[in-house]
């Protein structure tokens, strides 16, 4: 044989038995013979059917064409990654003023620039394509480059052949590979069509069999036009297909160029439109729970598993599920429990050393004995640990990182303040810094080898801070030493280990010199995290009879009964671009290689093919909605859609605006109602402590000097009127905790007299009411079964179709109302809202809110039903940050929406709280807030509020 010879079919299996009939019979063991594949699903499959139909096979090896074309040339192809270094070392030397614009101060913006720069060079060595250059620097980078060019390589020669080359389900090979293939190999191509077709092309707008190939396969034309030129030997391989469903319709008008109308006549060929990913992955589960199909034919893919990877674990890998599921494209090398905990330990600078976070490392048993703890020690340390008052930060001057313009000049709720608290409390012996009992005095060793630890913890992570930039050697210590300090095992020498060792060493480069060039973290770490993928795999567990889940590239030209592509919208195959600073490429593009990858999945579905995509306002394809290769396929086969309503979901997380409301909530089983109060008096300071663990409440704080001696501040005001409610002024002055408010002497007397004089405000006010006896308060409480006093059993309140159970106590609780603080005003009614709602529950008492202070009062018979919607509206208050501020509540219940903005922005622009403030920098889209969000709120509110309009 002189030149490759070509074998072409439509079907995977076809080619198979080809193949399988060239290599199998009379065969020498000895011989040495390669197949080159191109995908990992399809490597698989063919060790799988080879394994099945010809037991063990010797001297035969899969690998990937990137591979094959290592294995015949001995100079080394340079790689994405060493390509991206270079040219971040050629940006420091280029002085146009362009390229400083553009690139700025920013590390990350020149590791994306040079990675975009390098995926178009490696396209431009595999087809070909001459870049089209601009300005001067581009041709000057482009020649400084130090490799040689990739046809050089080739053409210094191969290294030893086997006897027998196979290329295996490709529908195109690049032009590079295709002046590198020897002489003496096949190539089995899986080519949509018998016919010619290097010419066809492809006009908006235009439907029919050649328009639809045009589009799709704009790669394998250029295949056809390669061989075209080099008349290659060829055989088509096409048996006879019958039109049993519209799925083998198309096929068969593909195989012959037939643009016959078709109608549909099934739903072999389907559209599913839904309202989000994760309704996307429900309407998947539902569908696969009904399916009679083994879960092992059915292949789910979409452009990038990684966007869908949480629905999809929520769903099919709950406790519940009937699934198997193998999972490839895995991020940071997944099953590898030393790389997993390593990047778990660096990822808690991102995550702002929350103590859960920092908590959840002592659930792995590596870092454990890495830091010398048992296992009694570990439950030891947790129970201490999660009594303490920490929320997250190291410090101050980390939560300052965060929020740069925010001042914060306390270590409350951070690891130093609750260590120092702790300190303070052996010292003092106080407890009032502690919601729980106080720690014994003999954990205290335990506790400072726990400091010790996180102090180790601390240095070790200081050069990973945000937009760090070393050199490559000086990463490669980093993290071999934070590796030997927390993640390796006691005893080396496993697989796994040496792994993650050969990761690290995979940064340093055999191409250029690079010792003083700095590089971002974050391309180091892109760097460690693709070696630990080729080596330890990232690809989850192989499972014959499980559903397969995978990035559309990695299960090409692989046969299923059923294939399910998620995530076709709008946006694929169209690329997200980065500012090329006028670089060009010539086709072909990663949007060429989409389409083709579209094309594939349709040629290998064997019995249906489904085509799923997100649509917020659930657009169809025929009305814009989708990809537009889905418009190509409604108007070749008239395919049924199908639209999935939202089920548990009225709207999609991932879809609204910041402040639309959504109820994507995880339901609470237990809540204390005090939480409820704290979110009606303000619910950004219930989403910072709650979802944020920041802790910004309002303290008014009395400094020396600040105010007349005998002045009572409106805290402590607040606090005496409670207390007068049933305790006379005489006791309260004699108590030893009142007596160090107080000052003594004359200012003394004073400060006595206005404490009688609160009293008699109170006791006026109780007058008016009708209240005689002293307010009391109802307390309830998970499972009490008596009723007597002032205890009642746990309300159950049922919340969009579960259970909720409210625990807690309610103060100022009378005969003719609940005893309220605040002045009465409308604001001061929302405020109280979530109290209002309880009384219902209490037998005797009047649905009534009375504020002594004013004398005022309101009444309104309330229905049970409300408590479950406000519910509703403090989950999706913990959810994301909640519109219902009291300030904003009254001013659409007074107004209409534009009114209403133009009062909240003068109270924004006046009262702008502690909490608010740290959204406005956590959250930019706090300023976005406009007439039509607070339209949509604007129903929700009235409903709620509905007695106050």
């Amino acid at each position: 044989m002189t030149q490759p010879f070509l074998f072409k079919s439509s079907f995977v299996e076809v080619l198979y038995e080809a193949m399988r009939g060239a290599i199998f019979p009379k065969r020498d063991l000895f011989e040495k013979e390669l197949i080159a594949v191109p995908s990992f699903g399809q490597r698989l499959w063919l060790e799988r059917k080879i394994a099945k139909e010809e037991g063990i096979f010797f001297g035969t090896k899969i690998v990937t064409l990137e591979d094959l074309m290592r294995r015949l040339y001995q100079p080394k192809l340079p790689t994405q990654y060493d390509l991206c270094l270079a040219i971040i070392k050629e940006l420091e030397g280029i002085e146009q003023e362009e390229v400083k614009r553009y690139l700025g101060e920013s590390a990350r913006r020149k590791v994306e620039l040079a990675d975009h720069l390098a995926t178009l060079f490696v396209r431009y060595g595999l087809y070909g394509t001459a870049p089209h250059f601009k300005s001067s620097w581009q041709k000057e980078l482009w020649q400084r480059l130090p490799f040689d060019s990739w046809h050089e390589a080739i053409q210094k020669g191969m290294k030893s052949i086997p006897n027998q080359i196979h290329l295996f389900g490709f529908t195109y090979i690049p032009e590079l590979f295709l002046e590198a293939l020897p002489h003496s190999c096949f190539i089995w191509q899986l080519c949509p069509t018998s016919g010619f077709y290097s010419d066809l092309t492809f006009e908006k707008g235009a439907s029919g069999v050649r328009e639809f190939l045009a589009l799709t396969a704009p790669l394998s034309k250029r295949f056809e036009r390669a061989v075209e030129e080099r008349d290659w030997d060829q055989e088509a391989l096409y048996p006879p297909l019958e039109e049993s469903s519209t799925l083998k319709m198309v096929q068969r008008r593909l195989i012959e160029l037939d643009d016959e109308p078709l109608n549909s006549c099934d739903r072999s060929v389907e559209i599913v439109v839904a309202k989000s990913a994760r309704a996307e992955v429900e309407e998947l589960f539902e569908r696969l729970m009904k399916e009679e199909i083994d879960p092992g034919e059915i292949m789910i893919a979409a452009p990038q598993i990684d966007d869908y990877l949480p629905y999809i674990r929520a769903l099919f890998e709950k406790p519940s599920s009937p699934f198997s599921v193998t999972i490839y494209d895995l991020k940071k090398g997944e099953g590898n429990p030393y790389f997993e905990l390593l990047m778990e330990i660096v990822e808690l600078k991102g995550e702002r050393f929350e103590r859960e976070k920092v908590l959840h490392l002592l659930t792995h048993e590596i870092f454990v004995r890495s830091i010398g703890f048992t296992t009694d020690e570990v439950v030891r340390l947790q129970r201490i640990l999660k009594s303490l008052p920490i929320y997250w930060g190291l410090n101050v001057k980390m939560r300052g990182e965060i929020i740069p313009d925010f001042e914060e000049s306390t270590a409350r709720g951070t690891w130093q303040g609750a260590f120092e608290q702790l300190i303070e409390q052996f010292i003092y012996g106080s407890d009032d810094l502690f919601e729980k009992e106080l720690i014994p005095y003999s954990e205290m060793a335990l506790l400072g080898r726990w400091i010790d630890a996180c102090q180790r913890l601390e240095r070790s992570l200081r050069p990973f801070r945000d937009g760090a930039c070393r050199t490559l050697e000086e990463w490669r210590e980093s993290w071999i030493a934070l590796a030997e300090s927390f993640v390796l095992p006691l005893q080396r020498g496993d697989e796994e280990h040496e792994i993650l060792m050969r990761s690290f060493d995979a940064l340093l480069t055999p191409f250029i010199s690079l010792h003083e060039l700095k590089i971002p973290l974050d391309l180091v770490k892109r760097r460690i995290e693709a070696v630990m993928r080729e080596k330890s795999g990232g690809l989850g567990e192989n499972l014959l009879d499980a559903l397969t889940f995978a990035t559309l590239s990695s299960v090409r030209a692989v046969p299923k009964r059923w294939i399910y592509l998620l995530g076709m919208s709008e946006t694929f195959p169209q690329p997200k671009q980065l500012d090329p600073l006028d670089f060009s490429l010539k086709p072909p593009t990663t949007q060429d290689e989409g389409r083709q990858l579209f094309l594939e999945a349709l040629l290998s579905a064997r019995e249906k093919v489904t085509f799923s995509y997100p649509s917020n306002e659930l657009t169809l394809p025929n009305e814009g909605g989708g990809s537009l290769l889905l418009q190509q396929i409604v108007q070749l086969t008239g395919c049924q859609t199908s639209i999935v309503q939202p089920k548990r979901y009225q709207e999609s997380p991932d879809s609204l605006p910041f402040w639309v409301p959504s109820k994507t909530h995880e339901l609470v089983k237990q809540l204390d109602i005090a939480e409820l109060f704290r979110f009606a008096k303000d619910p950004h300071q219930l989403y910072l402590s709650k979802s944020l663990k920041l802790d910004l409440r309002e303290r008014e704080i009395l400094e020396e000097g600040s105010c007349e001696p005998f002045s009572l501040n409106a805290l402590d005001r607040y606090s005496l009127r409670k207390a007068l409610r049933t305790t006379e002024p005489e006791v309260l002055l004699q108590s030893q905790s009142l007596q160090k408010q107080l000052p003594l002497g004359y200012y003394g007397d004073l400060a006595r007299d206005e404490v009688r004089e609160l009293k008699r405000e109170v006791d006026s006010a109780m007058k008016q009411f009708g209240i005689t006896s002293a307010p009391s308060f109802i307390e309830f409480r998970s499972g009490l079964k008596s009723q007597e006093g002032p205890f009642f059993p746990s309300l159950w309140i049922n919340v969009e179709g579960e259970e909720v159970e409210l625990v807690g106590r309610l103060e100022g609780v009378t005969p003719q109302g609940l005893i309220c603080e605040e002045r009465g005003d409308l604001v001061d009614h929302v405020k109280n809202w979530p109290k209002l709602l309880l009384l219902p529950y209490i037998p005797h008492i009047k649905p009534a809110l009375l504020y002594p202070r004013t004398k005022k009062s309101f009444e309104e018979s309330i229905e049970k039903v409300r408590l479950a919607d406000y519910l509703q509206l403090y989950l999706m208050g913990v959810e994301k940050p909640s519109l219902v501020q009291p300030t904003w509540v009254a001013a659409l219940l007074k107004y209409d929406p534009k009114m209403a903005l133009e009062k909240i922005k003068m109270q924004k622009e006046t009262r702008f709280s502690r909490p608010s403030l740290a959204l406005k920098h956590l959250y930019p889209s706090l300023e976005e807030l406009d007439e039509s969000i607070l339209a949509s709120w604007s129903p929700l509110i009235r409903r709620i509020y509905e007695p106050l309009k």
